[in-house]
């Protein structure tokens, strides 16, 4: 099923009250405001919605590219008052001048090496590689290899389906079954990105 913003965030427990709230402290923004940004605004500040109520400990983001949604994780943590974030890319193309912090552990590699070994998160964000085969190996490590066995799992540009290069959608349909509860496939009005995002229960 299909749903936009607000009925995940509803799905979520997240109040009207709570969404006014995180959209007003929410710094940042994303395409098309930002041009280079590797997410759309609404994403981007979906992230930190996300971030601020579910209040996860250890955060992993997979790939960074300049940092527009690396920028949303860090005010999120900021403001939560915890949380570890470690940001994973096969190049450091991260412009450290606008970056609302450096509080991170900064990894340089590709990213099935990462995920590959044993981890330990509990809120993962997939956006580096998208061809199918990276995508499902990626997918199928995280579920395998991930420590923490109660986390969420922010998948991108799940809806990105008229480009050969792109093969989250597929990746993720076929890997949907070591997922024990029901994914939330959101899109918004104003891009065809979109994402996934999936809770994982023991």
């Amino acid at each position: 099923m299909i749903m936009n913003y607000n009925e995940l965030y509803k799905k979520l427990e997240i109040s009207d009250d709570e969404i006014k709230q995180y959209l007003s402290e929410c710094k940042y923004g994303g395409y098309p405001e930002e041009p280079s940004g590797s997410v759309w605004s609404m994403e981007g500040k979906s992230i930190f919605i996300l971030i601020r109520h579910l209040k996860p400990k250890r955060i992993l983001e997979l790939g960074n590219f300049l940092g527009t949604s690396t920028n949303h994780i860090l005010q999120a943590v900021e403001l939560n008052g915890f949380g570890d974030v470690t940001l994973v890319d096969i190049d450091d193309l991260l412009n450290y001048d606008k970056l609302h912090n450096k509080k991170f552990n900064r990894i340089i590699d590709n990213s099935l090496n990462f995920v590959g070994k044993e981890i330990d998160f509990d809120f993962i964000i997939v956006d580096d590689n998208h061809e199918y085969e990276h995508v499902r190996q990626e997918l199928s490590s995280i579920y395998k290899n991930n420590k923490t066995k109660n986390y969420y799992v922010f998948t991108h540009d799940y809806f990105v389906i008229e480009r050969s290069d792109v093969g989250v959608k597929t990746a993720w349909d076929e890997t949907e079954s070591l997922i024990t509860q029901t994914p939330y496939k959101v899109l918004g009005e104003e891009s065809n990105c979109g994402f996934v995002f999936s809770i994982i229960k023991d």
